[in-house]
């Protein structure tokens, strides 16, 4: 009946609300830890918190996996693994955002594996069917990374007709134009 499908969804964004909340709880915790130099004790927190709450755990996972990727740890590798084969399985922008992390050419991680990037960028660009210029973008230069240089300027040069179509800001479409004349300039 109509009045149960109103409880239903109002339970449901009660639910939700609740969620929001205690993400903001928890990233004000996880940043204080973190800018107190106790990076591990927020990658345990945050471990725990999931536990506990299993209704947060893409936020708790993707934040574990910045941490660990941060500190070095090759933990991080394992982790994007496991959540690519299991509940990020089916989400390009989680996908893209552990293939990036592992590539980003400003952020520069202390370890990486290229193999891996390349892997979750193609499994992003699949499942988002290379219509979208920002997942692209990521599959293009793990694509170069990976030593496919025909096969990235191929895609960048439409991650960035994407960026255009789709009326992306100005410094993003900038962005990718710019990565395009890297790749057209050899490096």
């Amino acid at each position: 009946t109509a009045k149960r499908d109103w409880e239903r969804e109002r339970d449901l964004l009660k639910r939700q609300d609740e969620d929001r909340q205690a993400v903001r709880a928890l990233d004000a915790k996880v940043g204080a830890l973190v800018a107190a130099g106790k990076r591990r004790d927020a990658i345990s927190l945050l471990a725990a918190e999931t536990a506990k709450r299993p209704s947060i755990a893409a936020y708790a996972d993707d934040k574990r996996f910045d941490l660990l990727l941060a500190e070095g740890d090759r933990a991080a590798f394992d982790l994007a693994r496991t959540l690519a084969n299991g509940p990020a399985k089916n989400d390009p922008v989680r996908l893209n955002h552990y293939a990036w992390s592992l590539i980003d050419p400003e952020a520069t991680p202390p370890i990486t594996d290229l193999g891996l990037s390349l892997r979750l960028a193609t499994r992003a660009a699949e499942l988002s069917k290379f219509a979208d210029g920002s997942i692209l973008d990521t599959y293009a230069l793990a694509l170069w990374r990976n030593g496919r240089r025909e096969d990235a300027i191929r895609n960048q040069y439409r991650a960035v007709d994407l960026a255009k179509r789709d009326g992306n800001d100005p410094t993003s479409v900038a962005d990718l134009e710019s990565r395009l004349k890297q790749f057209l300039a050899g490096g």
